[in-house]
Formats: C-alpha cells, structure tokens, sequence
C-alpha cells in the first residue's frame, strides 16, 4: 500500500511540477491566429450564408439546438474573429477561452452534415485552454495585471495538448489498418481526379504511387508522432509532418486542418525553446551578450504553486478526460461490419481519409391508412450537400425520416410509414442496398447500438 502512495505520489508531482510556458504562449498565439484566418475564409467563401441561412433543414446533434434567425450567424462569425485575436493576444484570457468553446461548440453542434475531424479537434483545443493558464507570457494579462505571475505552467498541461495531436496521428494510423486501405483504396479512385485538379497527370497513370500513399500515409500517422517527441529525431518527424500537410493541403479540400497540425509542433520540442531560441539569436547578433544570462534565465524555475492549476480535483478530471478520448476511437472496434459502410463509430475515432463513398436515395411516405404511396422531393427540404451526405449516413437518414414523419403526422394527423431505397458503393465495389428497403424507419431506433436495418457490406473493392 505504501508503495503505491508514494507512486501515486510520484505521478502527481510529475504533472503538476513547474516548467517554461513559452510552447504554449507560442502555441496560443498561432492557434488564435489561425483560427481568426479560418473564420475570415469561411465568411469570404459565403459558407455563412449556405450553411446556415440558405439551408431549411438541419441534422442537429440536438434538438433545440438551432442556428440564430436572420443574419444571426453572421455576428456569431464576426465574434469569433475577435475572440480568435483576442485569445492570441492573451486579453481577459479566461473569459475569452470559455466564450471561444461555448460558441466553437454552438456551431458544431447545429448540423451533422458539416463534421469533420478538425472541426470537432478544433472544440476540443478551445476546451482544454479553458483550464489551461496559457496566458502567463507574452500576454496583455500578464503586461498588466501579472507582474508577480510565474512564467511556468504546471507540466500536465503541455502534456495534454501534447496527447491531444499524438491521438490525432496515432489512431488516425490504427484505423488505416484495414482491407481498404492495406489494398490502396480509396487511394486508387481517387487519383484520376487528385491528378486533375493539383494539375499532376503522373498519379493517374503511375502503379506505384497508390501503395506509397497508402503505406506511406500509415508510416506518418504512427511513427512521426512518436519521432516529434523526442530531441534526436524531431527535426526529422516535423520534416516529413510540414511536408505532409503541406501537399495534403493542396491535394484535398480539408481547410485548416494542415496549418493547425503544422503549428502543433510548436508544442513538442523542450518547453523553453521558444525563449532559447531568440536568446541565441540575439547572442549571434550582439556577441557581447552573456551566455551565463542565457542559462541563469532559461533554468529559474519557480516552486510548485499552489492553485486550482495545480488541484487534485483537475488533475482527476483531466485524467477522465484522458480515458474518455482513448476510449471513443477504439469504440469502433466493438461494432461489428466496415465502420466506413455502417458508420458505427465513425464519428470521434479520427478515422480520416478512409473512404470514397457513394449513394443513390429514394424515401417515399406511405400512408397507412390508404397504402398510397408518394415520393418525398428530399431537395424541398434539404441543399445538395446535405442529400449526398445523407445518402450513404444511416444516422442521418432515419433522422430525416423521423423528423419528417413527425411534421406530416402535425399536418394531417396520421403518421406515415416512411421507407427508403438507398444504395450505396464504398471504395469502387458495385452499388449495393444500404438499408433495408422494405423496413419503415419512422419507427426504428437510432443506430447508437448495431440495428438489423443496416444492411452488411457485401464484395472486396
């Protein structure tokens, strides 16, 4: 028993011990910056407008949350710019981190139809910043009101954000483990229009080039994060990283999420590099500086505070949050079929890049009464993008056929049976049933748990 108090002991001395906060004052500073550049491309794009004025319907992760009437989203826009340069510049840090998840979170939560991996990265980051005292250099807090502030942060902290990116990398590589990818699809289908649109004409014809891609895409997701945390090899895993995201960036349309993997790696070398850093470059360019200055500067460390940074009850917290984030992405491994084609588990689990997916939808309204049976016009009610994206989601196809269910059942006092003709083709295979076409879905249960109107996947690509 005493051993294990005094390794328990251990551990928490270990997280909460004093070290630079440079990384992360440097990591806040380019996070705000470029999530300020994301915000003005998404407005300069007119995605405002389309995604949340044009669009009528939306697959909301919950009910009552709703996209603000009018030109609402546009002012949500317009403050999260101001809140990403306030949060660079470290003013009314706390306030500011807490309004920077709250309304990141608002947004990601109106519509299913627009998740991706770094919008739901990006929510998280702004979560953790919440408890994390990033403002304690190079801030305006601490020019004003932290003169007696140490520039330490407790060592949990940068581990954390360190966790954070590693899961990204590493379980976006252990998803990659499977028949699809390990055979180089979807890899093969989509260099045909890769080739044309980046202007390379060579990755259509050339053999090689869909195997290299696809081992060479599990290479950077499992071994450079492992490269990234240690001195030696650093420079070499944020080489090949800043490579990576630099021609993923200009092969795919997957918005900021390069930049903000790159500027991640500002979190990986020793915490005091930033500070190091100009330290030698200001000695190079006045030679008289002394380097003993240097040294004393960088190795004054302060005692271990005392603060809620540094509380029992966060460091437990964090650790659930920890145990939370390694269990959503292996949850996928519990369901049984190809996650891409049921899309069990998809969500969450870092599963990026895995698919080239398909699918051809017909709901009709069937009247129990009368058995007459109409077509519903799905583009009455849902934009282009939301019909393809549902095409080949279960979730989000019975969620439109219960929604919609109920309105009619609003109308004319009768809830009609819903079904739906919908195929799809995963990674080249032929199109094949999805869902059980002959199943009324305006009764069936969400797929949080396998359902049996999700039809298995049939044929190798």
């Amino acid at each position: 028993m005493n051993y294990l108090n005094f390794e328990s002991e251990a551990i928490l001395n270990y997280l909460v011990k004093p070290i630079d906060s440079a990384s992360i004052a440097l990591f806040r500073i380019l996070f705000g910056l470029v999530m300020g550049w994301h915000y003005i491309i998404f407005i300069a794009k007119n995605a405002v407008y389309i995604q949340f004025i044009f669009t009528k319907y939306f697959f909301s992760y919950i009910d009552f949350v709703k996209p603000l009437p009018g030109n609402g989203m546009y002012y949500i826009f317009y403050a999260l710019i101001l809140i990403a340069i306030l949060f660079s510049l470290g003013c009314a840090y706390h306030i500011v981190a807490i309004l920077f998840f709250g309304l990141n979170l608002y947004v990601f939560l109106i519509d299913k139809t627009e998740y991706l991996n770094h919008s739901y990265l990006i929510v998280l980051l702004n979560f953790l910043f919440i408890f994390i005292p990033a403002n304690r250099l190079w801030s305006i807090d601490k020019f004003f009101f932290g003169a007696k502030w140490p520039d330490t942060v407790p060592n949990w902290t940068i581990l954390l954000l360190r966790f954070q990116f590693f899961i990204v990398y590493f379980f976006g590589g252990i998803a990659k483990l499977n028949y699809d990818w390990l055979h180089a699809h979807p890899i093969k289908e989509w260099l045909s229009e890769i080739s044309k649109t980046a202007n390379l004409p060579f990755l259509e014809k050339s053999k090689w080039a869909p195997w290299l891609i696809a081992y060479g895409g599990i290479f950077i997701d499992l071994i450079c994060p492992i490269l990234i945390c240690f001195k030696r090899t650093f420079f070499v895993g944020a080489f090949i990283l800043c490579v990576f995201h630099c021609l993923n960036s200009r092969l795919f349309s997957i918005d900021v999420f390069p930049y903000l993997m790159m500027v991640s790696l500002a979190l990986f070398p020793r915490p005091d590099w930033p500070k190091l850093t100009f330290y030698k470059i200001k000695n190079r360019l006045f030679k008289s500086y002394s380097t003993n200055i240097i040294n004393n500067d960088l190795i004054s460390i302060n005692n271990n505070e005392k603060s809620f940074f540094t509380s029992d009850l966060l460091i437990v917290f964090i650790g659930f949050y920890v145990l939370i984030q390694l269990f959503l992405p292996l949850r996928r491994f519990l369901y049984p079929g190809n996650v891409s084609w049921t899309e069990y588990g998809h969500r969450y689990s870092w599963s990026m890049m895995l698919r080239q997916k398909y699918g051809n939808i017909t709901m009709y309204e069937i009247n129990p009464i009368t058995k007459e049976i109409r077509p519903i016009d799905l583009y009455k009610y849902l934009t282009y993008r939301q019909a393809v994206r549902m095409s080949t989601r279960p979730d989000m196809i019975i969620q439109f056929a219960k929604d919609y269910a109920r309105s009619r059942q609003l109308i004319t006092g009768i809830r009609p049976i819903i079904k739906v003709e919908a195929m799809a083709s995963l990674n080249g295979r032929p199109y094949q049933y999805l869902i059980d076409p002959n199943v009324d879905l305006a009764i069936q249960k969400n797929p949080i748990l396998p359902v049996p109107w999700i039809l298995p996947l049939k044929d190798k690509p």
